[in-house]
């Protein structure tokens, strides 16, 4: 069969593929609470990424101390500290201050994408989750209040506050935990998925008396939703933070033996949770009236007072409202924060200084601690600071015997848990370019390179002294909500001769596919790779987003690597109506892959783009002029002068191909490295006349 130089071309996607996975994933969302990295991985954790032990060799406990004006304390020493275990001081074994960051300053935004953090390059890693449910109609200006309150302060924390070594993730109640895996540390993918946040409603509520029914699963689901976060985060590498916005802070007494399990399940995993209160307009309908009921409380829920408008409805619900508790306890029970009275002004306002640091603080437990007879003992926790003004952040217990709140009881499919993970799986070298074209016919098509290196492919020898390669590899589409729009897999397997075995190896594999896709918005390309023989695996995945041409306003497709022919014609077939069938050219070997962006100092490589929506005056052609800009780890080292754009050849000015050539410096030093390709149209409005475009690659050492 042919060697490891062959082209394979995938069609997306087969139906039975799609059906799977939804089943899969389906289960998988709600059973398995996070990939779990392999060793490799694993191995890479710095020191500061530290695992809470809570055993009967020894406890620790994270804490922040401040001062009275809010800013943490930094130079304390053990002797500083006291530890209280049901109301007994312990002996305090270590004791040592983890800076997560450098004091906040404010930071300069830029539009570049940042390369993908490493697990040990990660100091902090935050889930936002947004509780994003609101009730009837009379709960209207609340819902719109409070997203627009979310969105600004999220805007400013990415834009602003956000700091390298920051992975972050955003995701709503109401979508389920899909996007969960959505983590990343690039500000431009954050943004988009700013912006797409809205509020959610109940539907079809015949009247508003079971909105109180509504209220307690509302509850429910909002600590179901905490619960998976605080399991997803349990092993991802840094500070793990679990930032709420809601303005469902209050819940029946009954919850408390959860809240219990819940903190102490934060404690195990590391999480600390900061709960943002999100006021909206509460409308209360007893302002000027002497009836008030005794169970009226605010913390309720806004607007939720006029459901109780009859005396007879009051009476039947006043048993559940005198149950209910003012604040959602998490926060304090596991050591966080909790705010309201508009702290998003200032993007997570006193949360910023809390995050940026902690201490660990070890001590042996008593022997009766940890208790083997199954009774659940909930250990109170009391942690003071002995410096004159110093307050302590810390958690309040923990179960001397345990039980987990959710067991993973499903396992996805290593192929799915490859795809969906955190992080990068490295032990196959895979790698993936993709971007976005329009298409007359398809609407949207991502043309997708994936490249598998063929070093550390497992090979069999077989009794005829060839040897045979099995792997499979899987590809996915998701939108920027996580919820699935396709999936596809295949099995490959072939045998070669050694000559074969050593071209495996120096060139790899390459795969086309192509993605079709109906509507404008943010898309996840994710693909991976499993081998058969030796169980390793290499995933990759890459954030589309695609703008609304319809609009009628200058944009450009996304930026091409490209290393043949073929890639090129490939790119302007889909941005027309020609047919995009491969021709038998299609076939033939390529050393090189797009996906491929790793280049020597002193090499070059083209690259490609069509400009959409240039203006055209009385029959004349646009006029472009375009300019590059280079950066090398987000710092920019190279601007072009501005040139106009010759366009000779040109039949169809709504779809302009356009292909150049960067030459790469023999000087240039290793490390990661942004093109930004930007196009003005001089016939164009100012604020239309600018569009741009980045491509990410590496200079790698001679």
């Amino acid at each position: 069969m042919a060697t490891s130089s062959v082209r394979i071309c995938l069609r997306f996607f087969s139906i039975v593929g799609v059906l799977w996975l939804s089943v899969a994933l389906s289960a998988f969302s709600q059973e398995n609470l996070n990939p779990t990295s392999n060793p490799a991985q694993k191995a890479e954790n710095t020191n500061d990424d530290f695992t809470i032990k809570v055993n009967v060799e020894e406890v620790q406990l994270d804490a922040v101390v401040v001062d009275g004006r809010g800013r943490q304390i930094t130079d304390l020493i053990a002797e500083d500290f006291e530890i209280f275990q049901d109301g007994r001081e312990q002996d305090i074994t270590s004791c040592r201050y983890i800076q997560s960051q450098e004091k906040v300053q404010k930071q300069t935004f830029s539009p570049i994408s940042t390369p993908s953090l490493k697990r040990n390059s990660v100091k902090r890693t935050l889930i936002f989750l947004i509780n994003d449910f609101f009730g009837m109609d009379v709960e209207l200006a609340s819902g719109f209040e409070f997203m627009y309150h979310t969105r600004m302060a999220l805007r400013k924390f990415v834009e602003e506050q956000m700091m390298p070594g920051d992975l972050v993730s955003i995701i709503k109640t109401s979508r389920g935990n899909a996007t969960l895996q959505a983590f990343t540390s690039d500000k431009g993918e954050l943004l988009s998925r700013i912006e797409t946040l809205q509020w959610s409603t109940y539907n079809n509520l015949p009247t508003y008396i079971p909105r109180v029914v509504e209220l307690r699963k509302e509850h429910n689901f909002q600590l179901q939703a905490i619960n998976y976060c605080i399991q997803a985060l349990k092993d991802m590498p840094g500070r793990k933070l679990l930032m709420l916005f809601t303005n469902n802070t209050a819940g029946p007494s009954y919850f408390y033996a959860t809240y219990d399990r819940m903190a102490d399940a934060a404690l195990r995993a590391g999480v600390v949770i900061h709960t943002f209160k999100m006021e909206g307009i509460v409308y209360d309908i007893f302002k000027d009236s002497q009836e008030r009921p005794p169970y009226q409380n605010p913390g309720i829920g806004d607007g939720l007072s006029r459901a109780f408008d009859r005396l007879e409805d009051r009476n039947r619900y006043g048993e559940y409202f005198s149950s209910i508790s003012r604040d959602l306890p998490l926060s304090k029970k596991t050591g966080g924060l909790f705010l309201d009275n508009n702290w998003f002004i200032n993007g997570i306002g006193d949360a910023q200084e809390e995050i940026r640091g902690y201490y660990l603080l070890s001590y042996i437990p008593p022997e009766n601690t940890f208790s083997k007879s199954g009774e659940e003992k909930y250990h109170s926790i009391k942690i003071k600071v002995k410096r004159k003004g110093a307050n302590v952040h810390s958690r309040d217990g923990f179960f001397g015997n345990p039980i987990d709140l959710e067991a993973p009881a499903v396992a996805p499919p290593p192929l799915v848990e490859a795809m969906f993970s955190p992080f990068q799986y490295n032990d196959l070298n895979v790698s993936l370019a993709s971007g976005y074209v329009d298409n007359l016919s398809e609407g949207y098509l991502l043309p997708t390179w994936m490249y598998l290196g063929g070093q550390n492919l497992h090979t069999n020898k077989e009794e005829d002294g060839s040897y045979s390669v099995s792997f499979e590899a899987g590809a996915s589409t998701t939108d920027i909500d996580g919820l699935f729009q396709d999936f596809g897999d295949l099995q490959i397997g072939f045998r070669v001769n050694e000559a074969g075995i050593r071209k495996l190896r120096e060139n790899g594999i390459n795969f086309t596919i192509s993605i079709p896709v109906k509507k404008p918005g943010g898309y996840y390309v994710r693909v991976a790779v499993r081998d058969k023989f030796s169980e390793a695996k290499g995933s990759a995945y890459q954030f589309i987003e695609i703008p609304d041409l319809k609009e009628d306003r200058l944009a450009l497709s996304s930026l091409y690597i490209i290393d043949s022919e073929e890639d090129a014609s490939w790119i302007r077939s889909m941005a027309s109506d020609e047919s995009r069938q491969f021709s038998s050219a299609s076939k033939r070997i390529t050393l090189r892959s797009p996906a491929r962006k790793d280049f020597l100092p002193g090499e070059n490589f083209e690259y490609m783009t069509v400009i959409y929506n240039a203006k055209t005056k009385k029959e004349k052609p646009p006029d472009l002029e375009s300019q590059i800009v280079l950066y090398r780890n987000g710092v920019e080292i190279h601007k072009s002068e501005s040139e106009p754009m010759d366009l000779r050849g040109v039949n169809d000015f709504e779809r302009i191909p356009i292909r150049r050539k960067l030459q790469l410096e023999d000087s240039m030093q290793p490390g990661d490295y942004i093109l930004q390709f930007l196009v003005r149209d001089k016939q164009a409005k100012e604020k239309e006349s600018l569009t741009a475009q980045t491509l990410s690659f590496r200079v790698i050492e001679q």
